[in-house]
């Protein structure tokens, strides 16, 4: 029996945020969406910037809108979607996160994109763990940078 303590709720928020980075990655080159279903409350609410207030409620409207970003984007490679130290604010069994993310990745004709903004949660702990409740995201703004070179061996 292990006597390690458990983290605390900012940690195990924090390691959602940043586990959700890497799921994100994993789904673009594996086409593994359903990995973000554990990560979204089952009455979640997600929002981009760039739809004009569009909600998708509910954990199957936002993963259909995972499926569907994503899946436009088959072809990225070398994908590194990453955060900056997130701000938490946790009351009880509710807390709020504010984070910057890039999201950076190789297009087919081998150009740097880079995706820049923030990402806004309402974060719930359901059966003791954290779960996204509400998520928007701000996109600030985007760049395609020029050819890029990859490294093998």
């Amino acid at each position: 029996m292990s006597n390690a303590t458990p983290p605390d709720d900012h940690e195990q928020i924090r390691q959602l945020l940043v586990g959700y980075c890497h799921t994100v990655d994993r789904a673009l080159d594996a086409g593994k969406i359903a990995d973000l279903s554990g990560m979204y409350h089952e009455d979640s609410t997600f929002a981009a910037s760039w739809e004009d207030g569009r909600e998708h409620v509910g954990r199957r409207a936002v993963l259909a809108w995972y499926d569907e970003f994503l899946g436009k984007r088959v072809g990225l490679r070398h994908t590194r979607h990453k955060i900056s130290e997130p701000e938490i604010t946790v009351d009880g069994k509710t807390a709020r996160s504010r984070t910057y993310f890039d999201a950076d990745s190789v297009d087919r004709r081998d150009r740097l994109r880079v995706l820049c903004g923030r990402y806004d949660d309402e974060l719930v702990k359901d059966d003791g763990t954290w779960l996204i409740k509400n998520r928007y995201v701000t996109a600030h703004y985007s760049y395609t940078g020029g050819e890029t070179r990859e490294y093998t061996g």
